[in-house]
């Protein structure tokens, strides 16, 4: 059986996707600590992941 990877290639995200988790996150309650540490984990995550180039793709080099 293949296995298939769902991590990342680029920063980008539709933002048909990006309506539909803030529609289904909406009204939840989170306390103080719980945003500081959900906004530092993402800042980890996202600095790892290149930004697509100018065409939509990622060049190896933005990679290495």
């Amino acid at each position: 059986m293949e296995e298939k990877d769902f991590r990342r290639k680029t920063r980008e995200v539709p933002q048909e996707v990006r309506d539909n988790i803030s529609s289904k996150l909406r009204g939840r309650k989170k306390t103080p600590e719980h945003c500081r540490n959900i906004s530092n984990g993402l800042r980890t995550y996202w600095s790892k992941i290149p930004k697509a180039s100018s065409n939509g793709t990622t060049a190896i080099e933005d990679l290495i």
